[in-house]
């Protein structure tokens, strides 16, 4: 039921900045995209994810509903781990995006920290480890750098002379 409140709060929410981002000044000439065309993008994939979300959670608690109380039972939902991979994740985000973006520059801190965060949520196969790091690096590095112009954190040192190969 949590999951189903949330679902709706993220779906407001995305509504409420599409229909902000029509506030955003516009260009007179209409060649290029205005200041809320990047917005709109963002809470369009808000709404269409958190509605994918909210039909799932239905679904599944239509499910349950059928099952009758004997499983829930069983399966109280419960996981001992839980609380310490959530606490060990926070962590790592928080050393990745803290003083690894400074310092390492986000080409070597994403290439290090997407590894390590799949390992601690329990990925195995060290090619699809790798293959993700890469891309996802790839990815953004195009998205920012090449398509919207952003940049991105560079490091320090000889991180930074690994980053001006990049972009």
């Amino acid at each position: 039921m949590g999951q189903m409140i949330m679902s709706i709060a993220i779906l407001a929410f995305g509504v409420l900045i599409f229909a902000n981002s029509f506030g955003f000044p516009q260009l007179q000439n209409g060649a290029l995209p205005d200041a809320g065309v990047w917005p709109r993008a963002i809470a369009i994939l808000l709404i269409v994810f958190a509605a994918l979300a909210l039909l799932s959670d239905i679904r599944e608690f239509q499910a349950k509903k059928n099952a009758g109380a004997a499983a829930e039972k069983h399966s109280d939902g419960y996981d001992p781990n839980g609380r310490k991979r959530m606490i060990g994740t926070v962590i790592i985000l928080g050393l990745y995006c803290i003083p690894g973006l400074r310092y390492l520059g986000f080409v070597a801190d994403t290439l290090i920290g997407i590894p390590v965060l799949m390992v601690w949520l329990g990925e195995r196969k060290w090619l699809r480890i790798v293959l993700v790091a890469v891309i996802m690096t790839a990815i953004c590095v195009a998205a920012f750098c090449k398509f919207m112009l952003i940049p991105l954190p560079r490091g320090m040192g000889i991180f930074r002379n690994f980053s001006l190969l990049f972009y």
